[in-house]
């Protein structure tokens, strides 16, 4: 799938984790992307995705990722 992005932001939990490393009892352990709250519009979907349309608005959290995919690797 790819997804145009239209918008981001930087929310209060990306402040603590570039200040203190995280907040609370929760630390980063491992490289994170700040801004990471963002939306956009789907320009392409792959062969048997379901439930995702070309044009469709959404919303991404790149929070959890699968490791599998080229970015990962």
């Amino acid at each position: 799938m790819a997804v145009r992005l239209a918008a981001g932001g930087v929310c209060g939990s990306d402040l603590h984790y570039d200040n203190h490393g995280g907040f609370g009892a929760i630390r980063l352990k491992e490289l994170m992307i700040l801004g990471h709250e963002v939306a956009g519009l789907i320009t392409a979907v792959g062969e048997g995705v379901e439930g995702l349309d070309v044009g469709q608005l959404v919303a991404v959290s790149p929070s959890c990722p699968r490791g599998n995919c080229k970015y990962c690797q």
